[in-house]
């Protein structure tokens, strides 16, 4: 084979300089745990994200083929979301909650669109379109740049394992790529089947309805980012051990300090986010109305992470509209009241959905 020319040489000077400012050796094991954490995290993020795509493409296509539209009557508004009542074809009379907020401005006559097959899970006639179908091909298309053209990328590492297994030779006791691929292939397979079983064994209108359980797909998305390490593991093995024949095409790589600005802003992001949904919370209404709420009843939320909260629920009528909000007992006064109780709230005028106790300071 010819010695490689002088665009290879100098690619693989700027890779190996990289490599250099990488972790010291010796941390092979906690690298391994590492890997592996992220690997499920970022498997179950992407099974959530698979569920979510599918399930609105789903409904998107099923609704822009199938709707029906139909005038509707608001019979509450239920933690910012409208319960509406409307007859469907044939005459029989459905309620459904339409998903997204209620705008106050739109009044008690609201119109819909429902699926005749699932006429309960109707949507409002200017429900926005989410991206989430967008999301899962932009955040594959995402890690495909990073991955194959990052200095320390998939890409990278293979380009200088090849030219060293042609400059110093197979390593003295070569690590056979096989097992990998085996493994590979079964978590492949864990996560190809368990997702179209699930699929298959609910018709659309459960799919529609909810009533499939997609969050199952988050542990199918761990198996299917491991099977992805784990068979570039497997390759990298053949890098080291395998004849060169032709050495690999030179790539342009990501500018320095791409990484860290990707992150920078998302970080930034996610801070202007909550930052603005806390100013939000605790912004003094502009046009405030004052009125008197019926305590319906006490419930415990639990988030995601931090322990359960207590909510007291409240009823209550705007425009001859019913409200029914829960809001966070801050106070022992709150978390004191009992059904049939009464409170003190204020909202504003526009978004009564947002109510809180009048004398809260």
């Amino acid at each position: 084979m010819e010695a490689p020319d002088q665009d290879v040489v100098e690619f693989t000077e700027r890779l190996l300089d990289d490599r250099s400012r990488k972790a010291p050796p010796g941390l092979a094991w906690p690298s391994v745990l590492l890997t592996g954490f992220f690997s499920v995290l970022l498997g179950a993020v992407l099974g959530m994200l698979t569920g979510q795509a599918f399930e609105h493409t789903l409904k998107q296509i099923a609704f822009a083929h199938d709707a029906v539209r139909a005038e509707a009557t608001v019979l509450a508004v239920v933690d910012g979301e409208a319960r509406v009542s409307f007859r469907a074809e044939g005459g029989a009379e459905v309620v459904s909650d339409l998903p997204g907020a209620y705008s106050h401005a739109d009044g008690r006559e609201v119109e819909v669109l429902y699926l005749p097959y699932a006429p309960r899970h109707a949507v409002g006639i200017d429900d926005e379109w989410r991206p989430w179908a967008l999301l899962l091909p932009l955040g594959l298309v995402s890690c495909w740049v990073v991955l194959a053209h990052h200095r320390l990328g998939v890409r990278a590492e293979w380009f200088f394992l090849r030219v060293r297994r042609h400059v110093k030779g197979p390593p003295e006791q070569p690590r056979r790529a096989w097992p990998l691929v085996v493994l590979g292939g079964v978590l492949a397979v864990g996560a190809v089947v368990p997702s179209l079983w699930l699929l298959a064994a609910h018709d659309r209108t459960a799919l529609l309805a909810d009533a499939v359980p997609l969050p199952a797909l988050m542990p199918a998305g761990a198996c299917a980012v491991s099977a992805v390490v784990v068979l570039v593991r497997a390759a990298y093995r053949y890098a080291k051990a395998a004849p060169v024949r032709r050495f690999p095409r030179v790539f342009r790589l990501l500018p320095y300090g791409v990484g860290r600005a990707v992150g920078g802003a998302l970080l930034l992001v996610l801070v202007v986010s909550f930052g603005f949904r806390y100013v939000s919370a605790h912004q003094e209404p502009e046009d405030p109305v004052e009125g008197i709420a019926q305590v319906a009843g006490t419930e415990s939320r639990c988030r995601f992470r931090g322990p359960c909260e207590p909510y007291v629920v409240l009823r209550y009528e705007a425009d001859g509209i019913a409200y029914e909000t829960a809001i966070r007992a801050r106070t022992g006064e709150l978390r004191d009241l009992g059904a049939d109780d009464t409170l003190e709230v204020r909202w504003e005028a526009d978004d009564p959905a947002e109510v809180r106790p009048a004398e809260e300071p």
